[in-house]
């Protein structure tokens, strides 16, 4: 359950908030949230480069036995 904010009422659209916020806050959570969506997409890229390393060929596997 929520707890009703003192600063905003309750039937304050998170629209309204937004613009409610001082411009800094503002810009502060913007760089949360690019820095957050720029170390999920980094993962995700090396996960995937993990992924095709390790199905290709290691030279031991190609050596003749």
């Amino acid at each position: 359950m929520a707890i009703p904010s003192s600063r905003f009422p309750p039937e304050s659209g998170s629209a309204q908030v937004w613009h409610q916020l001082d411009a800094a806050l503002r810009h502060q959570a913007i760089s949360v949230v690019a820095q957050m969506a720029f170390n999920l997409v980094k993962r995700q890229a090396a996960s995937a480069q993990q992924e095709v390393d390790n199905e290709l060929p290691t030279p031991l596997d190609q050596a003749p036995q």
